[in-house]
């Protein structure tokens, strides 16, 4: 009886070793959550990228919300930096109108709780029907979870998709920054 357990528990694991590849690649996909959207209300980031800009230009979203952090407690090079400043730069570079761009400013780094239920009185106050989420690739599974959780019976739809295109998880356990980032955040 002992042998026939270890000889599953070798098949097991050689299997798991042949079909290593097929089975990292599936999880690292799992972890991505990119939605397709169509026309919402507005968007949330922490960044005006490329690909923000071009859902605002194309008509899919009416405003931008941005989240700015708030370093000062932390990183000290960062406690002077003008996070408000560089949002507002990076709209007018992107020829977002002023009066389209509004920027939360910090207190939502406290817990997912503290964060996704301003987001849900901040859309219900401001009769937010829809939103889409752009965040960091390796957040977007998070960032899911928590909207189903939080906005549950609100009546807000949400989409998230990763702020840039810039993602690959073709063999992504070979590259340390994307294991380490993977593995921190879940």
């Amino acid at each position: 009886m002992m042998r026939r357990g270890l000889l599953i528990v070798i098949v097991l694991l050689s299997g798991v070793f042949i079909f290593r590849e097929a089975i990292l690649g599936k999880i690292g996909t799992f972890l991505l959550v990119d939605q397709p959207a169509g026309k919402v209300d507005i968007a949330v980031t922490g960044a005006i990228t490329d690909k923000v800009a071009r859902c605002y230009h194309r008509g899919d979203c009416k405003k931008i919300y941005v989240v700015v952090g708030d370093f000062r407690d932390t990183w000290k090079a960062l406690r002077d930096f003008d996070m408000e400043g560089m949002v507002t730069r990076q709209a007018q570079a992107a020829n977002i109108k002023k009066i389209d761009l509004v920027i939360i400013k910090p207190g939502l780094a406290v817990s997912a709780s503290v964060k996704f239920n301003y987001f849900k009185k901040l859309f219900l106050k401001n009769n937010i029907k829809s939103a889409i989420f752009y965040h960091t690739y390796y957040h977007t599974r998070n960032y899911r979870f928590y909207l189903d959780r939080y906005l549950a019976g609100s009546g807000i739809v949400t989409f998230v998709q990763p702020v840039d295109d810039n993602y690959s998880f073709e063999r992504w356990w070979e590259n340390t920054m994307l294991d380490n980032l993977l593995s921190e955040e879940y």
